[in-house]
């Protein structure tokens, strides 16, 4: 795989690559494999392969916008928020390859038209927790968006549980505050 990202890279680039495959490529594995078997799917040691290159894709894409003079916690985290959100992208294909097979159901309009409502306030909601400060948009979007407990949180971030309780109740707030101004 690092021969792969190394040829879509720009070679000003391959050390960056290279350092971020070696120092968390372990870490994307185990985050992917965690979300894909606690979601069900039954292949999910080589989807979380999947995962992990398609998360290494994007980094490469956007590597020269990544931030390297943060701190390694916050770089471990935009880095595994990325797994996250593909292993997210990759249960609702399977799903939806699920769905496909199984009977057509037919949908009301009111039904519908209830489910794009909740679809674009969901997206309203997490386009705001993106823009938020990054300690609280990334440990918000691990605790509701991803169902991580607060000590998975804790572990995968490398502070304390307190610190996540704390950041959890403060992101709510600031939060609430970002949607009520668009409301």
């Amino acid at each position: 795989m690092l021969s792969f990202l190394l040829s879509i890279t720009d070679e000003s680039n391959h050390s960056r690559i290279i350092y971020l495959y070696n120092t968390y490529h372990d870490d994307m594995i185990k985050l992917a494999r965690y979300r894909l078997k606690k979601a069900g799917l039954p292949n999910y040691e080589l989807d979380s392969e999947d995962v992990v290159q398609n998360s290494f894709v994007k980094i490469s894409k956007y590597i020269n916008s990544i931030n390297f003079e943060v701190s390694e916690k916050e770089l471990r985290a935009y880095v595994l928020s990325i797994v996250a959100n593909e292993s997210k992208n990759a249960i609702k294909e399977h799903k939806y390859f699920d769905d496909i097979e199984s009977h057509e159901e037919v949908i009301s309009d009111d039904d519908f038209f209830e489910r794009i409502e909740i679809k674009e306030t969901y997206d309203m909601v997490i386009d705001k927790i993106k823009h938020m400060d990054e300690k609280y948009s990334i440990t918000l979007l691990f605790h509701y968006s991803e169902d991580m407990s607060v000590k998975e949180i804790a572990g995968l971030m490398g502070i304390s549980e307190k610190t996540v309780y704390t950041r959890i109740a403060r992101g709510k707030r600031l939060l609430l505050e970002l949607i009520s101004e668009v409301i």
